[in-house]
């Protein structure tokens, strides 16, 4: 996305370092939004691995390359390397949101293949993605695409999956769903938490999927509006990938 600011703006840019940008991000955004462990996985990965590498580049200089480097730099600690991208990713999308770049240069680089053992989310992740869903929600997503977000990432469970839950394949008691066909061809069983009770508690029976479609009967379908409005927050695409 490219958003047309004043010259003056763009001008202000080149003497602005991603270091010092780094700390308005931070303040304006990240502190006050976040919660504070989020917060410090943020700040970790900003000292460790991107102001490093990154630091020193006006947030004019930045180009793609810069990133791109920087995640290939990290390639033998795939979930880190997705994450400080994702990072990037946000804190160059504040800049476009405040006139000081045109347009964002993360936005596209591919994520690296997590190994299953690093599925599990970072305390970074959650909160990066919590936040992404809340924030699309208020832009207009809708209750059943926010809640199929949230089931996502409260159980881990494919987009596939979640879209495919019907109210009859939920186990109350046992507190876990049972999908009677998935990729594999073999039952497939989503345990759930708490967070994935409350939200399928809140939502009203329409038809017989959880997250129904516009249409009565059918699961919510593929958005790409809806991965316009998530590609520039910090939420890594291997932890959502759905609708």
């Amino acid at each position: 996305m490219v958003i047309k600011r004043p010259a003056y703006a763009l001008r202000l840019a080149r003497g602005v370092t991603i270091r010092d940008f780094s700390e308005r991000w931070l303040a304006e955004h990240a502190i006050p939004k976040l919660k504070p462990r989020t917060t410090q996985g943020y700040k970790e990965i900003l000292a460790r691995h991107i102001l490093p590498a990154l630091g020193n580049l006006t947030v004019t200089e930045i180009a793609r390359e810069h990133v791109e480097r920087l995640h290939l730099a990290m390639a033998k600690t795939p979930r880190t390397a997705n994450q400080a991208h994702a990072i990037v990713r946000a804190l160059l999308a504040f800049a476009v949101q405040h006139g000081l770049k045109a347009s964002n240069p993360a936005v596209g680089i591919k994520p690296y293949r997590e190994n299953q053992r690093e599925r599990f989310l970072s305390e970074v992740e959650i909160g990066a993605a919590a936040d992404a869903i809340t924030a699309a929600e208020s832009r207009g997503i809708g209750p059943f695409a926010a809640a199929g977000l949230r089931l996502a990432l409260f159980t881990g469970a494919r987009s596939g999956e979640i879209t495919a839950i019907q109210w009859d394949h939920i186990d109350w008691e046992r507190r876990l769903v049972r999908l009677p066909d998935s990729k594999t061809n073999e039952p497939r069983t989503i345990h759930l938490s708490d967070a994935a009770i409350e939200v399928l508690r809140s939502l009203p029976h329409v038809g017989s999927y959880v997250v129904a479609g516009r249409k009565y009967g059918s699961h919510i379908k593929a958005s790409p509006a809806l991965g316009t409005l998530l590609e520039n927050t910090p939420i890594s695409t291997t932890c959502i990938c759905m609708i």
